[in-house]
């Protein structure tokens, strides 16, 4: 149960959200600097953010939404202003794994406006190192 549902569901849960393309045209047309972020070895709980640029190559403005969670563990930051035809704009990824997660491969999902290009997915890949390593492995204690 989440001790404040009205907060959670204004900030945490980002809804999936369509945005349907015109049927007859004219139509934007996506072009992505970068889709796959490697962060290499991070350690559990490290922050690291990443960014790509977005550019409408087409004939109509370019419309971005939230897509499909695949992991409470990304925070994405895109327009959500119309793109306008021949400019571009900044896609910031901001990553941190959680304990457990020896390496990771998520995607993150956006929606667009693009006939022929719907989905956007931007692939984030590394590994996690534990924070504290614990020598001889055995259990032990701290007092």
């Amino acid at each position: 149960e989440p001790i404040f549902p009205d907060v959670e569901d204004q900030f945490l849960r980002q809804p999936v959200v369509k945005v349907a393309p015109s049927d007859t045209g004219p139509w934007p047309r996506v072009v992505l600097e970068k889709t796959e972020f490697r962060f290499g070895q991070l350690f559990e709980g490290e922050e690291q953010t990443v960014s790509t640029r977005i550019q409408n190559r087409g004939d109509a403005p370019l419309m971005l939404a939230p897509g499909k969670a695949v992991c409470d563990c990304e925070f994405v930051d895109f327009p959500l202003d119309p793109i306008p035809v021949g400019e571009s704009a900044e896609i910031k990824i901001n990553w941190r794994p959680r304990p457990g997660s020896e390496s990771f491969e998520k995607f993150v999902i956006i929606n667009t406006n693009d006939p022929k290009q719907p989905e956007i997915r931007l692939a984030i890949l590394g590994s996690a190192l534990q924070a504290i390593l614990k020598s001889p492995q055995e259990d032990w204690e701290i007092p």
